[in-house]
């Protein structure tokens, strides 16, 4: 703020305060114009009390035109901003009103569609009536479709159905005018029509013809169907049980009990849980008049006597231009779920239930979860490879499409990075992950971080979280395989990741309970090549080994039943060789089926190098291998800095399988100094940085 003018000094004009100002800043910068002592305007010298007031008076004049202008930029600043935040929501406002009006324009049209569709049904239904109820309906038709026959003088054909050919030939003789066609029947003909040939031209007037050109002028594109109506009365035709409602007598462990209930295993039931919401459980078992359920939601608050009520049976309905599936008098309830396209680029729980906040799932068929298995002689054989876009899969434990292989590995050894290289490289037109028994935080980050954005487009991702209950974790893996199966049946080759099969057969209970042994094989045999070589599922599952232990009960049981195992060694990982996979462990038995000789050769004669080196290593690093001593142990210590070089790869590099084909032959190689080719960038350990 500017200091007060003293009462009893003088004002002092303008002019005197610039010329003191004038001689203050000369004397500051050493100038000789102004050194003299400043004056007024009738030469009287200014006392320096005269002069601090002149001082003060410039600093309060100064300050005020600074405030001013100051406070005039602060306001135009001001106006620009709440000018163009006016205009920014202007335009949404605008671009929302605009999505708005085309949301409902498309409603509408879609509302229209269907009215117009159901329209269509109804008339289809009438045409049906007055054709069965009419024995006189084709005599228009066939007459006005000979008035547009081309006159050429010879006899036309006409095509009838055998059921109206015997009904309408004795009318139609006696009503046309001669010549009289010839009439053929061909029962390829719908009832109601007719289709008229002569050498010259011919004349379509068949029911499905003329539908499609009624339907047509309205814009639409549905196909003849007269069942629609058929399938209402039929669905509407099953009765529904009366709910029958039997109650909880016992809780024990993971296993429910129940009485009153006469329902089959798999059937769905709500338990009531008092004020809360009821909880779902699956009949697994009965003894007598005891049915035996397991819960799939909490159990906390459930109290001996709370109803159990079965599930009522799930009632398809049916839709116009559609092929629609009666409904089953044995539906009691069973698990149905959401499948189909819909589910692309989706995360669902193991019920079908969206996790990832993308709203409603959509374009989705719901159906039963026991789907019956493919018959053995109705698969095809694995002969085609599978590119994984891994170098060491690809090259020395080669997948072919349609094949079940095990993915064994202890605990944080990057078994979750191997699949997500995998699930961004392999070529496959669809990718389904179950991640099953995994911890919270991995979920996410196994979608975000290693399946990722591209990964993600293509995949379906199930997740049944370690604190799911039992058989939440149970129903998660075959939810996932279910999907992979309907996807397969569409003729689409489908890549299924299981992560772990090893807590699918835990989860149960506690250990290996016998079931689980029987479990796993029927899990299993659902993958593979589809009916008559339409659509694969090629399927890898993590299995976890328990201390490392190979001769573990579940890992010994999945290797007896898939076609290959991957073993990652933990002795690998901790030197920060990536990916981990031990070659001299692992197989696949399907290889000689879709690998070619020169192909097998290269991988023999690079596993015999590297397993060479391997058993002399020991001695190599101590010192008391002699140079010289094994001519094939001496290449293999030539070779190994290549074949090591060769085994690691980035997660983010992918390698085509002709790209590892080439570079498993060149890591053969030797040069003139006697050093292996390089084939391979630097390698980057994938747990030390993730690129972006």
């Amino acid at each position: 703020m500017a200091s007060k003018p003293n009462p009893h000094s003088r004002f002092i004009p303008r002019e005197e305060i610039e010329g003191v100002a004038a001689w203050h800043f000369s004397a500051v910068d050493g100038s000789d114009e102004h050194r003299h002592a400043p004056t007024t305007d009738k030469g009287e010298s200014v006392t320096s009390e005269a002069l601090q007031e002149a001082r003060q008076q410039a600093y309060a004049e100064g300050f005020e035109r600074g405030h001013e202008a100051g406070g005039q930029e602060v306001r135009d600043a001001l106006e620009a901003s709440v000018r163009k935040t006016s205009e920014e929501t202007a335009v949404r406002m605008a671009q929302l009103l605009h999505n708005t009006k085309d949301h409902l324009k498309k409603s509408e049209e879609k509302i229209s569609h269907r009215i117009l569709e159901l329209a269509c049904d109804l008339a289809r239904q009438v045409v049906r009536q007055a054709i069965a109820s009419d024995p006189q309906h084709l005599k228009p038709v066939i007459a006005e479709a000979l008035s547009q026959l081309i006159e050429d003088g010879l006899p036309a054909t006409v095509r009838m159905n055998p059921g109206d050919l015997a009904l309408m030939k004795g009318v139609l003789q006696e009503t046309l005018n001669s010549p009289l066609p010839e009439f053929v029947a061909d029962a390829q003909i719908s009832p109601g029509g007719c289709l008229i040939e002569s050498s010259a031209s011919a004349v379509d007037a068949t029911i499905e013809k003329r539908w499609s050109r009624a339907v047509g002028n309205l814009g639409m594109n549905v196909a003849w169907n007269p069942n629609f109506m058929d399938d209402v009365r039929v669905n509407a035709s099953v009765e529904t049980p009366l709910e029958v409602r039997g109650t909880l007598t016992r809780l024990a462990g993971l296993v429910l009990e129940a009485v009153g209930l006469k329902v089959p295993v798999g059937s769905q039931c709500l338990i009531g849980n008092g004020s809360k919401a009821p909880v779902l459980a699956e009949v697994v078992g009965f003894s007598n008049d005891r049915a035996f359920l397991m819960p799939a939601g909490d159990t906390h608050g459930l109290s001996s006597g709370a109803s159990v009520t079965p599930l009522a049976p799930y009632r398809t309905v049916p839709r116009v231009g559609h092929t629609n599936k009666p409904p089953s008098p044995d539906d009691r309830g069973t698990l149905r779920l959401p499948l189909g396209k819909g589910l692309l680029g989706r995360v669902v729980d193991s019920h079908g239930n969206p996790m990832d906040h993308q709203g409603p799932i959509t374009n989705v068929d719901i159906e039963p979860m026991d789907r019956a298995p493919l018959n053995a002689m109705d698969r095809d054989p694995v002969r085609t490879p599978l590119d994984t876009g891994v170098r060491a899969i690809n090259a020395l434990l080669t997948v072919g499409r349609g094949q079940r292989i095990g993915l064994f590995a202890g605990s944080g050894v990057g078994k979750s990075v191997l699949l997500g290289m995998m699930a961004r490289y392999t070529k496959a037109d669809v990718i389904v992950v179950g991640l099953i028994g995994e911890r919270g935080r991995e979920v996410k980050e196994f979608i975000e971080d290693i399946l990722g954005a591209e990964g993600r487009k293509r995949s379906v991702v199930v997740a049944a979280p370690a604190d799911a209950p039992p058989l939440v974790r149970m129903q998660g893996a075959a939810y996932a395989t279910a999907i992979a199966e309907r996807f397969r049946d569409d003729g689409l080759d489908v890549l299924l990741l299981m992560d772990s099969l090893t807590r699918y057969a835990m989860a149960p209970t506690k250990g290996y309970p016998p079931s689980c042994f029987a479990k796993l094989p029927q899990l299993v045999e659902r993958s593979g090549n589809g009916l008559n070589g339409v659509g694969s599922i090629t399927a890898f599952y993590t299995v976890l080994s328990e201390g490392d232990d190979q001769q573990d009960p579940i890992a010994d049981a999945a290797r007896a039943i898939l076609d290959g195992h991957i073993v990652l060694s933990r002795s690998l990982a901790e030197s920060g060789h990536f990916p981990a996979i031990d070659v001299e462990a692992s197989a696949s038995r399907v290889m000689h089926n879709v690998a070619g000789a020169v192909h097998l050769e290269l991988a023999r004669k690079f596993r015999g190098a590297y397993s060479r080196y391997i058993k002399s290593r020991d001695l190599i690093q101590l010192g008391a291998y002699v140079p010289g001593s094994d001519p094939e142990t001496d290449r293999a210590i030539v070779l190994y800095p290549a074949l090591q070089r060769f085994l690691m790869q980035d997660m983010f590099d992918a390698a085509t399988l002709p790209e590892s084909l080439q570079q498993l032959q060149s890591a053969l190689q030797e040069d003139k100094g006697g050093n292996a080719q390089r084939q391979s960038r630097p390698h980057h350990n994938p747990y030390e940085g993730k690129q972006a």
